[in-house]
């Protein structure tokens, strides 16, 4: 089967701090595409030093809206010498009306019917991205079940859409959220240490470990941390789901 490639003008590109950026972009050739939250694409993004077409895959963290594609990136890895960063250098440098092409939707990380009570996020930086999607999708379509993020940082200044959080916390009274930084300063009077252990304490208290339904994305230590020790509390696996970003 032959393989779509579609054509995206960045309509913004915004430095949110020093690490990550905010692409918008429309697509041009078919303004009725979508996807569903949670889903990925595939953005080519450059040669290898083989010559070969170098094609990375973003998660969309806005709702879904027929023509449009936000994605979150952590671009650090732009300063690395090629050939790594290729993909970040891409995304640092995109300036409103460049094209960018990409292929998708694809993948099965979207929200389950599993009958969970509760429904927790766990992220590490970008992978923030697919999750924002996903919660947002739900909030606004009327979810009333508990919502609950968990989001882990290593510093003070990589922390962001602090606005967006607390605007969505004023607005759904059934959401919360957590952010927990891994090496902050004395001066933050946030959360420490890592999300896994955060997690894994409420996870503790939970009389009833098959009332939650447990989305995780981001790198895969905190992915195998987390899903191990839920597993070990007694949470069933067919109500922890991840995707994994490096």
């Amino acid at each position: 089967m032959a393989i779509t490639w579609h054509e995206g003008r960045v309509e913004e590109n915004l430095v949110l701090d020093h690490k990550f950026r905010l692409v918008r972009m429309r697509v041009v050739d078919d303004p009725s595409w979508s996807f569903v939250a949670g889903q990925f694409i595939l953005v080519r993004v450059g040669k290898q030093a083989d010559g070969i077409d170098k094609v990375n895959d973003y998660s969309p963290s806005n709702v879904p809206e027929p023509g449009l594609v936000e994605f979150l990136v952590d671009v650090t890895p732009a300063e690395f010498a090629p050939p790594a960063g290729v993909g970040s250098r891409l995304i640092r440098d995109l300036k409103p009306g460049d094209k960018v092409e990409f292929t998708g939707p694809g993948g099965d990380f979207v929200y389950k019917e599993d009958g969970a009570r509760e429904l927790w996020f766990v992220a590490t930086g970008s992978g923030m991205s697919s999750l924002w999607s996903i919660m947002r999708d739900r909030l606004i379509k009327g979810e009333k079940r508990p919502v609950r993020l968990w989001w882990g940082f290593r510093y003070e200044e990589d922390v962001i859409l602090e606005e967006e959080l607390a605007e969505l916390t004023g607005k759904y009274p059934n959401f919360s959220y957590e952010t927990v930084l891994s090496a902050p300063t004395e001066a933050w009077r946030g959360k420490k240490g890592h999300v896994t252990e955060h997690v894994l304490e409420a996870a503790g208290k939970l009389a009833d470990k098959n009332s939650v339904a447990v989305y995780l994305c981001g790198n895969n230590s905190m992915i195998a941390e987390v899903s191990a020790g839920l597993f070990g509390l007694g949470f069933p696996r067919d109500k922890v789901y991840w995707e994994k970003y490096f």
